[in-house]
């Protein structure tokens, strides 16, 4: 921890270790992961995709 003193106050800081590259996720990254290749649900945003909404 690094202690610093400003204004007279101290003011502590940790340091932020990050995750390691090698940890998997909980959840998919997206949503193109998650929603399997013949779900029913990319025909209807292909749908939509295509109306002219404007």
């Amino acid at each position: 921890m690094l202690r610093i003193e400003r204004y007279g106050a101290f003011f502590v800081m940790a340091y932020i270790q990050g995750e390691s590259r090698s940890q998997t996720s909980l959840f998919p990254v997206s949503l193109e992961e998650l929603i399997p290749e013949d779900h029913l649900v990319r025909v209807i945003d292909t749908y939509v995709a295509k109306l002219d909404l404007v």
